[in-house]
């Protein structure tokens, strides 16, 4: 077979579409790394004259065993909903951005509205 013969473009995504796989990506990374974060923040808090973790692996086997898997997530719903309210930010704003410079640029025709963006 060759090159692109039955292969068909596909549609742009809508703005909805964008958001919600955008949404689930970034949902799905907070998920995968809470835990490491959890483990972090814990050392970051902890007592230095009296140290109760002695790294991140150490203080993943202690959440472990002190407190069960589950202790690996606490905090997942905050971060999630941390996660979309910025991706929500940077789509917009990036994508308000990304049009006026396109605008201004002359590589996209102006609305004829005073505002650009608009």
């Amino acid at each position: 077979m060759s090159g692109n013969s039955n292969k068909t473009a596909l549609p742009p995504l809508t703005p909805l579409t964008q958001m919600a796989l955008s949404g689930a990506a970034a949902s799905w990374a907070e998920f995968c790394t809470i835990p490491f974060d959890t483990a972090k923040v814990r050392l970051q808090i902890q007592d230095k004259s009296n140290p109760k973790y002695n790294g991140i692996g150490d203080a993943l086997v202690q959440m472990f065993k002190q407190e069960g898997i589950t202790s690996f997530w606490k905090g997942t719903v905050a971060g999630i909903q941390r996660q979309c309210a910025f991706l929500l930010f940077v789509l917009v704003y990036m994508n308000l951005l990304r049009i006026g410079w396109l605008v201004t640029h002359k590589l996209l025709p102006h609305s004829g509205r005073k505002c650009p963006l608009v």
